[in-house]
């Protein structure tokens, strides 16, 4: 069942005793939600809320979505150039600090292992439902790090984003999974890396996760019929949670932010929650 774990401000003043029972909810499989908690824009920034500076795949996914990678400073994806593409940077800069700030203040104890990974500004509509699963990325093998997730809503409408959250635990799940799943190529992640294909080595433990996240994709019966829970977070509102074991879909929704971070599983409150370490256990292995 998924807990909902709701900080109203102000909460900064309850964070020395609440800092604990946060990660404990949160690496449980809790979603954290701040319904008075959001980024605000400034009337400059006000002008991107529209699709049009984005750069459209070929098909149009819902998916199409501006990438600020914080360590390099590099923005990817937007139509913008000169001093526009400038100040969307800036805006995206702005964003992914105060989104590590709230982490920090919220998790303190997770400082010395998290990293920030890409951020994303979606301004484009969702084109259709996405279907329940586990975050794992090819291109980005996480190897064995946790995918820790702020989002916000910012629609200047007043529309709420719609997510579902399968109700399932991750480690029944990934039990359920076990009969399903193949062994990694011996070498397979070595060589992928070599090639550049992935970014980073892909580890026994991101094949795994990679497996579990198409299999549950493609399962009609398992997506018509799992219990769930559907979610609006409305505008100025802000969620975090551990998208890599907690089953979750965006449904509906138009002008959001997320910032991903990797957190390394030594700096939880208790790594044996984590799903590397849910993993070993039940394949009796090391996986990363």
């Amino acid at each position: 069942m998924v807990d909902i774990v709701e900080l109203d401000r102000p909460f900064e003043n309850a964070l020395a005793t609440a800092g604990s029972s946060i990660a404990d909810a949160i690496e449980g499989g809790a979603v954290t939600y701040m319904p008075r908690t959001g980024f605000t824009m400034t009337n400059r920034e006000h002008g991107f809320l529209t699709p049009d500076i984005v750069q459209q795949p070929r098909v149009h996914s819902g998916r199409a979505r501006i990438i600020y990678l914080p360590s390099s400073q590099r923005l990817l994806k937007t139509t913008l150039t000169g001093a526009d593409r400038d100040d969307l940077q800036a805006m995206m800069a702005r964003f992914s600090g105060w989104a590590k700030d709230l982490v920090l203040r919220l998790l303190p104890e997770y400082e010395p292992g998290l990293a920030q990974g890409p951020a994303t500004f979606r301004p484009c509509p969702r084109s259709g439902p996405q279907r329940l699963h586990v975050d794992s990325f090819f291109f980005f093998p996480t190897e064995g790090r946790r995918v820790l997730r702020v989002l916000t809503n910012i629609d200047p409408e007043g529309r709420p984003r719609v997510w579902q959250f399968g109700e399932e635990a991750f480690e029944p799940f990934a039990r359920r999974l076990m009969p399903q799943m193949r062994r990694e190529i011996p070498g397979s992640g070595w060589l992928l890396e070599k090639l550049g294909i992935t970014k980073a080595r892909r580890t026994p433990y991101d094949h795994l996760m990679r497996q579990m996240r198409n299999i549950t994709k493609v399962d009609k019966d398992y997506q018509k019929n799992t219990a769930r829970k559907v979610l609006e977070f409305p505008t100025g509102s802000t969620w975090m949670l551990f998208t890599d074991d907690v089953l979750h879909g965006a449904l509906k929704g138009q002008y959001a932010f997320e910032q991903t971070f990797w957190l390394d599983v030594k700096a939880m409150h208790n790594p044996e929650r984590s799903p590397l370490r849910v993993l070993e256990r039940l394949h009796k292995r090391k996986l990363a």
